[in-house]
Formats: structure tokens, C-alpha cells, sequence
């Protein structure tokens, strides 16, 4: 597939745009289900082994990790790190496997491979398409392959991806015309009541000169904005491997790099800290979050906590959690400066 992406980067503030919901981390990153031909060991080792580069690839970001050299022969190891697995005929006879999440993150440390944690935006995928009866969009009750193809790449990169219900709510606020126009305000309004962080709007349609199908994509995530067109052989080819680059970019943009050069140091004020009960949800918050490595208390004042904590990453990825998370507010009274952050707690 041929792709031209051009990034438009930071482009204005939307007014309209989505508010950011709270983010709940990406649950099975270390888990996958390959299908198998019977129940021997043969298949049974085969398939842990393809089910081990599908997990790399979730907990990475990165397609192409299971072909490092540092990687590759590692995955023969993956019968050894399994912790739980399972049969199931749903109707072919399938193997779920489960590895151990410290193992996988050693060898991607030692490997120099980056670690994509789990706290990963929502994103609402608007989608239209031209058919020989005219244009449409793709619901999540549409009797459309491309349903599955975004399902797929849901499961196989581990990000949670929904598609308008298009009911009457939805109808009273958007019509095809405003996917296929890319109507960012409008979609980002209509998107409030589902709650998600980021929009992927796409339009596909088949070329008239020789027989591709294009595809036209814009991906928004608070105030970036990033758009690129591509074509393929099929529609579904087009919409798969679009969403798939979609994916990659926010794995870029919020992966942690296991290179210990790229840790630093912040000191975070949460205002709204009223009592004990807040400062346990804010301490307890904070430590869920991937890209903290290590968090201590540096001061406590009136209605307020000042935390040193040491990144597993950069400054900007911690930011861009927290905003995705929505639980501690930029505090427009006390603005950051430097490594210094101040926030406010959304009790």
C-alpha cells in the first residue's frame, strides 16, 4: 500500500473538541489466541511462539519487533513463560496463552526495544464508505467486513477502538456528509457521549482509473491533528492497514523508551488535596501510571501535595497521560514551569 502522511502537527485549540475521558488501562497486553490444528505438543509450541511475537508487538507498539536480532531466537523460549493457557473450539479449535509480563518486559529491556504502557487513549473511529448505492458510514452494527478489519487491529495491537452506535442521538448531530467532509467540531461533539480520547475519521472510496481503493485519513488527539491518504488493492486492505498506522503513531507518541537516558525528573503540586482520602487516590493514581518509575512525597501543605517522581520517559509522555486520564487537571492558578507541574485533582 502506498502511503503519503502529512503531519500537520499542533494546529489550533478545538473548542468543541471531545472531552477526555478517564482512561482505563488496556487489559490482555500480555495474552493472545492462535488457532491450532490439534492439541499436540508440536502445535502447542508453534503456537506459543506466535502468540508471543502478537504480544511483543501489543506491548511495544512495534511490528516488526519479533524480527530483532536481539528477539528473535528468543522466541523459542515462549513455551517456558506461559502462566495460564486454554483450549477452545469457537468454531475452529483455538489455544489462548498468557506469558508473564515481567519476562517479556526483561527481554524487551535487554533487547533495547521500547515498552508502550497501558494507560492508551480511547479513539472513536468515524468512518465512511463509498459503495455502488452511494455513501455510508460504518457503524458497530454494520453487516460489514470493515467492522471486522477494526476489531482485528484492536485486538492484535492492543488499543480500544469503538465505532459510533449511529443511532438517533448520533443522526441529530452528524450525517455522511460530515465524515466524509472530516468535520473534526461536529464528530468531536457527537463523540462526547461515548467518552473516548481521540478520533480516527476516514473516508474510502474505489478509484475510477484502476480499480485501488483510497482512503483519506485524519487522526485527532487533543490539539494534534495528523492526516495521510493511501491506497490498496481492496477496501479492506485500505481501512487495515490505515488504522494500523494510526496505531503507530500513538505508540510513538506515548510509548516508554527502556533506554535509561530518556528518564527524568519531575516535581508535581496537585491542588484539591482536602484530606487523607484525596491524598490516597492521588498517590495511588499516580503510581498506576506506566511511565512512573518512582514516586515519593516532597512536601504537604494546605490543601495541597508535592511529589518528586522519577519518569520512565519524558516529561511530554507524562503530560500527554495525564491528559488522556483527565483525573488531575493543568491548574490555570499555579501554571507549570519547568519540571515543575502543577495539577488539580478532579475529586
Amino acid at each position: 500500500m502506498k502511503n503519503v502522511i502529512k503531519t500537520l502537527g499542533t494546529i489550533l485549540i478545538l473548542s468543541l473538541m471531545l472531552a477526555l475521558a478517564f482512561a482505563e488501562p488496556v487489559k490482555d497486553l500480555y495474552h493472545a489466541t492462535i488457532v491450532v490444528p490439534n492439541q499436540s505438543k508440536a502445535s502447542y509450541n508453534k503456537a506459543a511462539q506466535l502468540a508471543l511475537a502478537q504480544v511483543l508487538v501489543k506491548v511495544t507498539g512495534n511490528t516488526a519487533v519479533a524480527s530483532v536480532d536481539a528477539i528473535k531466537p528468543q522466541l523459542a523460549q515462549a513455551p517456558h513463560w506461559i502462566t495460564s493457557f486454554s483450549y477452545e473450539q469457537q468454531p475452529r479449535l483455538s489455544l489462548s496463552l498468557t506469558f508473564d509480563s515481567a519476562t517479556v518486559n526483561r527481554l524487551l529491556k535487554q533487547a533495547k526495544q521500547p515498552i508502550w504502557g497501558r494507560d492508551r487513549p480511547q479513539v472513536i473511529v468515524w468512518l465512511a464508505q463509498q459503495t455502488a448505492d452511494g455513501r455510508e458510514i460504518i457503524n458497530s452494527t454494520a453487516a460489514s467486513s470493515l467492522v471486522k478489519d477494526i476489531d482485528a487491529v484492536a485486538a492484535n495491537r492492543g488499543v480500544d477502538l469503538v465505532l459510533p452506535m449511529l443511532d438517533l442521538d448520533d443522526l441529530s448531530q452528524v450525517n455522511v456528509q460530515t465524515v466524509w467532509a472530516q468535520l473534526v467540531p461536529a464528530l468531536a461533539t457527537a463523540s462526547h457521549r461515548y467518552g473516548t480520547d481521540g478520533l480516527l475519521i476516514g473516508r474510502v472510496y474505489p478509484k475510477e482509473t484502476d480499480g485501488q481503493w483510497a482512503v483519506d485519513w485524519r487522526y485527532v488527539l487533543g490539539n494534534e491533528q495528523q492526516s495521510w491518504h493511501g491506497t490498496a488493492a481492496s477496501a479492506d486492505e485500505a481501512v487495515t492497514v490505515g488504522v494500523n498506522q494510526m496505531v503507530d503513531m500513538v505508540a510513538q507518541q506515548y510509548r516508554i523508551a527502556a533506554n535509561a537516558r530518556n528518564k527524568q525528573h519531575v516535581q508535581v503540586s496537585v491542588y484539591g488535596v482536602d484530606n487523607v482520602a484525596d491524598y490516597s487516590k492521588v498517590r495511588e493514581y499516580l503510581q498506576t501510571l506506566s511511565f512512573v518509575n518512582t514516586l515519593k512525597i516532597a512536601s504537604i501543605g494546605t490543601g495541597y501535595v508535592t511529589f518528586d517522581i522519577d519518569l520512565k520517559g519524558d516529561r511530554r509522555q507524562f503530560m500527554n497521560t495525564l491528559a488522556v486520564d483527565h483525573t488531575l487537571q493543568p491548574d490555570s492558578h499555579a501554571p507549570t514551569s519547568g519540571n515543575h507541574l502543577n495539577y488539580r485533582f478532579a475529586a
